[in-house]
């Protein structure tokens, strides 16, 4: 009872906070709706013209790109909304208090980003919608306890490359190199604008390495196809066994990142 009392207390100032710059929350969402028009122009010129490499997502461009579009963004901000949220208690000078509160570090991984994370979802949704009631995305059959299943495995697998990024953070202040590297590799490789077969047979395998690319697949197989559960099992897998190695490492590199920086005393610095 009392993390969720925390937790309610981490997201009532995060809320507090950013609801006090409405211009934020206005330019979010014209970024979201800007960025869904221009791909659905893109689908209107290429008409049928890239059916062939979409033949088992029925052949149209726009519902598989505005799924990528919605989770891509949502898994980039998932990527760095910890370390950002880091680097803001940093500047602020309120990154000592934090760590000084009687929270154990898993506690504290979980309350600082979580207003962030329902302000995503909210605007993944934002994009979702306004692609299917304005710009008529068609999804047959979505199978949403699936998708649901989906998200949360992609939520701990993103969060935790994060949350090794938010470890940078705190040792080195800036120049983090980690979601640098994973956002431009996961938005080539990962599927988000286009499907992996159509990249070179030589660099396919990097997309393999990667969990949004499993992601994607996995969310646009229950989303345009309707897929069950049986045929979502391999996807959710290797998303699950992502979750298993990256989340107890990301956890155990932050404890050290702590542990470093209490030592030095710098843990106050920016």
């Amino acid at each position: 009872m009392m993390f969720f009392f925390r937790l309610a207390a981490f997201i009532r100032k995060n809320f507090l906070v950013n609801v006090s710059y409405r211009l934020f929350f206005v330019l979010n969402l014209l970024g979201a709706v800007a960025s869904v028009l221009t791909f659905y122009f893109i689908a209107k010129m290429l008409g049928r013209g890239i059916s062939p490499y979409l033949k088992e997502y029925h052949g149209e461009y726009f519902p598989y790109v505005l799924l990528g579009l919605a989770f891509y963004n949502y898994l980039s901000l998932s990527l760095k909304t910890f370390s950002v949220s880091l680097r803001e208690e940093q500047v602020t000078g309120t990154l000592e208090a934090v760590f000084l509160a009687p929270l154990k570090i898993p506690v504290l991984i979980i309350c600082l980003p979580c207003w962030d994370f329902i302000f995503n979802s909210l605007n993944a949704f934002f994009c979702l919608l306004f692609g299917i009631y304005f710009l008529g995305a068609r999804f047959i059959a979505p199978n949403l306890p699936a998708v649901f299943l989906i998200i949360s495995l992609t939520i701990i697998s993103s969060f935790a490359v994060g949350i090794i990024s938010a470890a940078f953070i705190m040792v080195f202040k800036r120049g983090d190199p980690v979601v640098w590297i994973i956002s431009l590799v996961s938005g080539i490789f990962g599927g988000v604008y286009f499907p992996v077969s159509v990249l070179p047979e030589k660099l396919r395998f990097i997309s393999h390495l990667l969990p949004i690319t499993y992601s994607l697949e996995a969310l646009r197989n229950a989303m345009i196809k309707g897929y069950g559960l049986r045929e979502l099992l391999p996807a959710i897998a290797v998303l699950a066994m992502f979750c298993l190695v990256l989340l107890p490492s990301s956890i155990l590199i932050f404890w050290f990142a702590v542990k470093k920086t209490k030592a030095s005393g710098s843990l106050a610095y920016y």
